[in-house]
């Protein structure tokens, strides 16, 4: 946990309940005998206040029994009792005896069936897990009939599930009112700043505010038009959008020998890579950046896309024939 813990004090063991534990196993007799034997003074257990249930501390409240000790360092925590389970995982894959994979793949799908709500990468901090782990294991854990509408973020935000609702009723007030502030149209339409920023520049476009196969993209996952294999695909419909577009190159550039075995070649595909993220990506840089930085991290990336275009226009006047294939799939 980041926050400050509150000062231990001393309880009595029989006050205590037993942990709701993550440990499929249940405890390691092992590390209990070590505990046992230590003569250093063991960390104090971490208790639920209402319920006095043991959240983190099972070996050493074991031990301590073993020992014939009478009362034990507690640090009393005031959280949700429905969030006990999850404190514990969180605790326990930090420090102590490890959890381990099957335990915390194990964890992942209880916190999931307990609270649907929580995004996958909120469970995947929780449990040491990938999000794209929990994500799969979200898909296999039954769910789908309780899903919330909305999830809440790491950062604590709480975001919709589908967006759509809120990206259609962006493009109306910037429809009506293509001078309205971004964050203002954002608070109305419950959707991120960023996320209004896409709905603008597809309507400046023509393009529906809602991109083709969101679900797919939410997930990580680069779509490519049904039937059409990427190395062969020169132009794709305008319908789809920059990622995709993006996507559709740097299979063909992959491809190439010119570039994967030369390492200034290699390092020009990696640099390409980095920018091949879905809208989600974006929203999510976007929601990190401080508010008081906000201006210098968006002139730095209008300095990279300056750069970004020199680049672009320099290799547009050497290459006709590639530039004649790029221009096609812009």
């Amino acid at each position: 946990m980041d926050h400050i813990e509150p000062e231990p004090e001393l309880i009595n063991l029989d006050a205590l309940r037993e942990s709701d534990s993550p440990r499929l196993n249940g405890e390691s007799e092992d590390h209990i005998r070590a505990l046992i034997e230590c003569e250093d003074q063991l960390p104090p257990i971490i208790v639920h206040r209402d319920t006095m249930r043991i959240i983190d501390g099972m070996h050493r409240y074991r031990a301590a029994m073993r020992r014939g000790k009478t009362v034990i360092p507690v640090i009393l925590v005031d959280i949700a009792e429905s969030d006990n389970f999850a404190s514990s995982v969180e605790r326990n894959v930090r420090h102590g005896l490890p959890l381990s994979l099957a335990d915390r793949k194990a964890a992942a799908s209880r916190i999931i069936n307990l609270r649907t709500d929580r995004s996958d990468r909120t469970v995947a901090r929780i449990t040491g897990l990938s999000h794209k782990t929990v994500g799969a294991i979200r898909r296999q854990a039954h769910v789908a009939g309780r899903q919330e509408p909305a999830r809440v973020g790491a950062d604590g935000r709480i975001r919709p599930i589908d967006q759509s609702a809120g990206r259609r009723r962006a493009h109306e007030l910037l429809a009506e009112n293509p001078e309205m502030p971004l964050r203002r149209v954002a608070e109305s339409a419950g959707i991120s700043p960023a996320t209004v920023r896409d709905v603008r520049d597809r309507l400046s476009r023509g393009d529906s505010p809602t991109p083709q196969q969101q679900s797919a993209s939410r997930h990580g996952e680069i779509p490519r038009p049904r039937g059409v294999p990427a190395e062969t695909s020169r132009r794709e419909p305008e319908t789809v959008g920059p990622t995709h577009r993006l996507a559709g190159i740097l299979d063909r550039l992959k491809s190439d020998p010119a570039l994967r075995f030369n390492e200034a070649g290699r390092g020009l595909l990696r640099m390409l890579h980095l920018h091949l993220m879905a809208d989600t990506d974006w929203e999510r840089l976007a929601a990190h950046v401080p508010p008081h930085h906000a201006v210098s991290v968006a002139h730095a990336a209008q300095e990279c896309a300056s750069n970004w275009r020199d680049f672009a226009n320099r290799l547009m006047s050497v290459g006709p024939q590639e530039s004649e294939e790029v221009r096609g799939t812009g």
